[in-house]
């Protein structure tokens, strides 16, 4: 922080307006962050000598104070933790969620809207704000927040939901999911896609009552990226799909440069079970945290499995 304050006092620091608000933007969020250490260790010693005079004088009116102070200062510990383990540059950036289904049929369109829910309630939980296009997109989120990016990255990949066949032949059966979590590029960041890069083919077909509906699919031809999208005739839906475009292509170049990667999604590895019977579990794959409380994930609450697979990403950097 003290160097970018530093440079943010050179005379020609100004004359790059782009680049002088985001490293002010950047200055305000590291003192934010300095200033909420600060207040939590201040907030701990205030309530070490609240404790130490209540012990003296064996008073309990002020107990209960004392409990609830330990539970909000254990929060936002909790909380500082979780942060101290973001060291992409894309941890800090709003979170964009694309859910696609393996199959067209109403189990599989309702899995994904049950996991749509979880994570539009998680979202809630934590404060993030939420924008729903699935008149553009079908079902994709933007999640608005500090470090939501950093905490939906690892929900990327196959969600498998298991459960009891009404045919009793079939046992255990399935459905499964893709979630692709990627960073928004704000408008500070400059990146072009030259129009001759850019493919669009147009389909016409009918929903499950006969209607017809158009759609489109946006195909970077470099790399094969790309973004399906709904009414490609109406300008709104073409920029939003642009912009979805842009974040997969910048997030792609950072991570391994515009190469050829391959197309299409691995539906074997799955990275998490929901097994909802005969004996409700959710089982997180790659680092084998699990909860029984199906009910209590679907209804957002997966900061466990969150926390578990950030924590064994910071191991594995060390």
């Amino acid at each position: 922080m003290a160097e970018l304050e530093q440079e943010a006092l050179k005379q020609e620091f100004w004359k790059d307006a782009k680049k002088s608000k985001k490293t002010m933007k950047e200055i305000k969020r590291l003192k934010e962050k300095k200033e909420r250490y600060t207040n939590l260790i201040e907030a701990w010693e205030n309530n070490k000598i609240l404790y130490e005079l209540v012990s003296e004088e064996n008073d309990q009116r002020f107990i209960k104070e004392i409990r609830e102070n330990f539970c909000h200062i254990q929060k936002v510990y909790e909380k500082l933790k979780v942060e101290a383990l973001f060291k992409d540059e894309n941890d800090k950036r709003n979170a964009i969620l694309i859910l696609n289904s393996k199959g067209k049929g109403l189990e599989a369109r309702q899995w994904v809207q049950e996991l749509l829910q979880m994570y539009i309630k998680w979202s809630e939980h934590k404060g993030f704000m939420i924008q729903m296009n699935f008149d553009v997109i079908d079902s994709t989120l933007l999640i608005i927040g500090t470090y939501a990016y950093g905490n939906l990255k690892g929900e990327k990949g196959i969600h498998c939901k298991m459960m009891k066949s009404e045919n009793r032949l079939e046992g255990i059966h399935d459905c499964l999911a893709y979630v692709d979590v990627i960073p928004e590029m704000d408008d500070e960041i400059e990146f072009q896609i030259a129009p001759e890069d850019i493919v669009i083919n147009h389909y016409c077909t009918r929903d499950e009552n006969g209607v017809p509906a158009s759609s489109a699919r946006m195909v970077h031809i470099p790399t094969g990226i790309e973004v399906a999208y709904n009414n490609p005739l109406l300008f709104k839906n073409r920029e939003l799909a642009i912009k979805i475009l842009k974040s997969k292509l910048f997030e792609h170049k950072q991570y391994s440069g515009l190469k050829e990667i391959p197309l299409g999604i691995d539906w074997e590895s799955q990275i998490r079970s929901y097994i909802l019977d005969p004996s409700p579990l959710v089982i997180d794959n790659r680092t084998d945290y699990r909860e029984s409380g199906v009910k209590d994930i679907l209804n957002g609450k997966i900061d466990g499995f969150i926390y578990a697979w950030l924590e064994m990403q910071g191991k594995d950097k060390r």
